[in-house]
Order: C-alpha cells, then structure tokens, then sequence
C-alpha cells in the first residue's frame, strides 16, 4: 500500500503561512502590539520605526508588563490570557483573545522583548527569530514592555517583495497609530520614524482628539453625535456639516465598534445616507463613529486581522447610526426634513415654486461668485418697462409645446463638427459658453471644459518631461494631519512632474515653492493648498496608472476656470479652440459631459415653426 499524498506541515512552514493571515505589512505588526499595550492598560506608548517598519518596529509601554513564564508563553501559538472557552467570545473587552499576535510576528522577523511585571525587581528578556526561541534570561527594564522587531519578512522575500515603498509604509503605520489614538485619547501616543516626530499626542477628551486627528481644517464645522437605542447599543461621536467639510470617497468615515477600528461598510453607507441630500453631489461626509454595542449582538471573529465585524441584526444599526446623525445634524441646525426623499405626492415646501415675480432659487449651494448682478440669471434684452410688466404677472399658461421635453444632446458635437465654422455667442450664467455653428447650438460647459483642457496638457507634460513652473514670493504653508502628510510624501515626486514644487517643513506641513505655469494670476495660492489637500485624501494604495489619472483629475479641477466666472470673449475662444484640439473633449477627467448641442429644428419646434 502506498504512501497518501497529503502530509502534514513541519511546524516552522505552517507557522510562516499561518503569520501571513495576521502579519501583511509592517502596520500590522505596529497594530497588534499597540493593542497589546493598551490591553495591558498602559498610559503611555511610544512607537518608533525605520524604513517604513521595514528595518526596524519598536512599541514601548507602560503597562504592567508580564512574567517570565508570560514572556516565554507569548510566542506560542493560541496561548491567551483573555479567554478561556469559546462562550467567552461574547464577553470580548479586549483587543486581541485570540494568541496569535507575537507568534506571527515572531515567524516572520527577529524579536526581542523585554518587559517586567509590575510587582516583581527584575525583568526578562526574550530572544525570538523565524518561529524559533534563541535565548531567554533576567535584565533590568522598567514596569511595562518593549518589543522590538527587525527584518520583518526576512525569511518570507515572497512577500516582502509586495511591500511599498518606505514612505508608503510609514503612512499606513502612522494611519494605524492615529486611530488606535482616536479609540483612546487617556492614552498619551509619541510615534518616531526615522529619528523625526510624526506624532506626539498628549491624553485628551475625546473631540479634541479628533480634531487632531483630521488636522486643521476640520476646526470648523463639527457636530458631536450621542444617541442611545435601549436594547441595541451607543452611537457617538462626530460628524462635521456636509456643506462646510466633506470628501471626495468615503475614507473621511472612521468606525469604530467596541473601541476597536474596523472597515465596515453598512455603517459607513448609512452615515452617507443620512446625509443624502444635504452633501454636495459625488462628495461624502467626513465623520467619526463609535458603536457602543453588547458583546452578544456582534462577532469579532470573523476577520483574521479582526478589521471587520459581522452584526447580528444589521437593520437596527442602520436605524441607530441613522437616528445618531440625523439628530446631531439637526442640532447643528440642519433642515433634514427638507433634504429627505418624500413619499408620492407628498408636498415639499423647498422645491415648490416661488411666488410670482420672485426669482427661482440657485440649484447650487450657497450664493452664486459674481459681482454686480441681480437675481435674474440671464439678461433676456426686454426694456425696462416690459421687464418689469413680465415679472409682475402670474405663471403663463402651459400650453402643448411647453410640456415637451427639451431633449439636449449630450453626445457632445464637437468631435463631428470641429472643421466647421463656429461663433462665440456669449456667456450664460457665467458658468456655460454658448456657441452657434451650422444648424446648432452648443452649450459648453466652461469649468468641465478647462478640466479637460488642464488634464490632457498635464498628460503630455508627464509624457515629455515636467510642466513648467511659476515660483511663488510667498510660498504657502499647508498643514495636515500625521496620517496625510504621510501619504502627501509619497506623491511629492509625481507632483513635480506636473509644476509643483513642494518641500517638507516639519513632521506634517509642506511649503509649496512653485506652481504650474497654467495657474491663473491671483489664485496660486489656493491652488496649491486645495491641491494638496484633496491629494492627501486620494493615497497612495492605487497602481501607478490610476494614481497619475487621480492626481491630473485633482490638478485640473482645482486649477479650472471655476462655474460663476465672468470670461472675456477672448478668453472664451482660446478655451473652445483648446477644447476642440483635445482628444477627448467629450467629457471632463470626471465623467461629465464638457458640451450639449441643441438643433435648430429642436428650438423651432418649441415654436411650432416649421
């Protein structure tokens, strides 16, 4: 009879493959040991790393340290203090229960812990290397825990090969720190990376901490959110006013359930949901969320990093994450029942129509950019005594025609028509170019069009070399968060590849020396800090090709002509003639339609003209 075929692992092999469902990147290993600090109540944890936490991860601590024999039995596989039955699950309070933690790590790097238990003159030092216990013995240490880990994936070159790059790294570390911060803000942080401050956050109540978290700009705006469902569970804390601050994806809302950071995507919809209306289109709020919830209503062993949750009746933590916001919301003054979809036939007293002779309300939010107008959004030619005749009589008559759809065509023309001759007509609205030729009209739309003008250019700076540059007098400083100013580094050599020159001025600002040249007069300074501002909220996680796409698309939409600009007719003749040298001039970086045509038979038709 044969051998079978199927054999067990040797214990080392098994022990690498198993650390690669704990241990992926250098953030991980920073996670799993702050956590174990703060299970051991410390009030006080400093990380360090080098090259990203590629080199070199440290954690110390204050906490109460452990025993000889804790020290040794730590790096075995499933050995835990926190449980010891599986119904204890339903009880978790801690971070980690599992005991999987240090013999990942320790699997895949080199590990030395010393710690000492808080009642006992003398610490223990442990050696640990590739799953194996090289040494072990008495060393002086203070109450707490030291853990330093070096050479992660030294003996895994598979993966290690996979890792970014070492600013990349280091802004997914700092991401780590910062919000196990946000979880605990009685806990004094301190994270050093390569010899420089990244983080230093002092105990703090748990808004302020928050605050720091998101950097300056989030001063403004924020609503703290409490709300209770008996029976369900706690949502609080804070949520800032869609229209003051909001994002352009949904990484601007952090979960958290039960003090622990997790990716959780029905929170995070209804957070989004309740905001529906209120935030502007294709944008997201920006928000903090803790779940307070009994043990017996989640599971928090369904993740192998444990950075998601499964809940046991999802619809109430719809209602009560909803409820939460809305409420805090409504505190701050919004007007949600405005922005709530109704049922049929329900009336909606913001989108009825205004009284006769009253303007229509602006469809964007807040006062439109321009100067010297009045509330009339275009000037029809009328006298001034028939003007003032047509806005004093009530709605006229609907008649047939009227209720017909005014179909524009968005399929925009301008590929199939840029050898014919074509007329500037004006400015409507101070947002779109009209322009006649043939049998047509176009409506272009000039901030869309400029977008596309400024990408496409941008591209073929990237392919031919770097965009020119106009240095700035007064260089701006732009402040961010630890965790952005991470991912900000890790762009700035792309960055200057399309004009900008950026330099770092400190742990977490940036100085912008110089902007491209296609920037208008006046706005350098604006640019360059919504740039890298929206930047720092794109990351670094994309390939390359989707990486250079997002930054051209931030660049171009920060840099356009913005909707309520006035144009000068020259003005709006080079853009349309450097739309129509685009190659893609159909649409704006961002999907949307740049033009719209509408033919001479249509508007006849209106008329009922033949």
């Amino acid at each position: 009879m044969s051998d079978g075929i199927i054999k067990v692992l040797p214990n080392v092999v098994a022990d690498r493959i198993a650390a690669g469902e704990v241990i992926e990147r250098p953030a991980s290993v920073v996670k799993e040991l702050v956590e174990n600090a703060l299970d051991a109540r410390a009030r006080r944890i400093e990380v360090e790393l080098e090259a990203g936490g590629k080199s070199l991860v440290r954690v110390t601590d204050d906490g109460f340290g452990m025993t000889v024999e804790d020290a040794l039995a730590c790096f075995k596989r499933h050995a835990t203090s926190k449980i010891d039955r599986f119904e204890d699950l339903e009880l978790i309070r801690t971070y980690g229960f599992r005991g999987e933690a240090l013999p990942s790590i320790g699997a895949v790097s080199r590990v030395r812990l010393v710690t000492r238990f808080h009642d006992q003159d003398r610490g223990t030092e442990v050696i640990f290397e590739g799953g194996r216990l090289l040494r072990h013995g008495e060393a002086g240490a203070p109450v707490g825990a030291d853990i330093v880990v070096r050479d992660l994936f030294y003996n895994v070159p598979a993966r290690r090969k996979f890792l970014k790059t070492l600013a990349g790294e280091r802004a997914v570390c700092v991401e780590v720190v910062s919000r196990m911060a946000l979880v605990r803000p009685d806990v004094s942080f301190h994270l050093l990376a390569d010899g420089k401050t990244l983080l230093a956050l002092p105990p703090a109540d748990e808004f302020q901490r928050i605050l720091d978290y998101f950097g300056p700009k989030s001063s403004r705006g924020g609503q703290r959110i409490e709300y209770e469902s008996p029976g369900v569970g706690l949502v609080h804390g804070v949520i800032w006013h869609p229209n003051i601050l909001h994002r352009p994806n949904r990484r601007g809302i952090l979960v958290f359930v039960n003090g622990r950071p997790v990716r959780e995507r029905l929170v995070v919809d209804s957070v989004s949901n309740a905001c529906r209306g209120i935030t502007p289109a294709r944008r997201y709020p920006q928000a903090v969320v803790f779940l307070k919830l009994p043990g017996s209503r989640i599971d928090v062993n369904v993740h192998p990093a444990k950075a998601e949750v499964k809940f046991a009746d999802e619809g109430a933590i719809r209602r009560l994450v909803k409820a939460g916001v809305a409420r805090a919301l409504s505190d701050a003054g919004v007007d949600l029942t405005a922005a709530m979809p109704l049922a049929s036939g329900e009336p909606n007293e913001r989108f009825a129509p205004p009284p006769p002779g009253q303007p229509f309300p602006s469809a964007v939010y807040g006062p439109r950019a321009e100067a010297g107008h009045d509330d009339v959004p275009f000037d029809v030619g009328l006298p001034e005594r028939e003007r003032e005749v047509g806005e004093s009589v009530g709605p006229l008559p609907r008649s047939r025609a009227s209720e017909e759809q005014m179909d524009f065509t968005t399929e925009a023309a301008l590929p199939l028509y840029s050898d014919a001759p074509w007329e500037i007509r004006g400015q409507f609205a101070d947002t779109f170019i009209l322009v006649e030729y043939a049998d047509r009209l176009l409506v272009i739309d000039q901030h869309a069009a400029h977008e596309r003008v400024i990408y496409e250019e941008l591209a073929a700076r990237e392919r031919g070399g770097s965009a020119a540059s106009q240095e700035l007098l007064l260089p701006p400083l732009v402040e961010l968060s630890a965790a952005d100013a991470g991912r900000v580094s890790e762009l700035l050599g792309l960055l200057e590849t399309y004009g900008f020159r950026v330099e770092t001025a400190g742990a977490s600002a940036f100085r912008v020396m110089a902007v491209p040249e296609f920037v208008g007069a006046g706005e350098e300074q604006q640019v360059a800090v919504e740039v890298l501002s929206e930047l720092a909220r794109i990351g670094d996680d994309a390939p390359l090709a989707q990486l250079s796409h997002l930054m051209r698309s931030t660049i171009a939409c920060k840099a356009a002509i913005r909707a309520g600009e006035r144009l000068t007719r020259e003005g709006m003749i080079s853009l349309v003639r450097r739309l129509l040298a685009s190659s893609n001039r159909s649409t704006c970086p961002h999907g949307r339609p740049t033009t719209a045509e509408l033919s001479e038979t249509q508007i006849r038709r209106w008329f009922r003209r033949s």
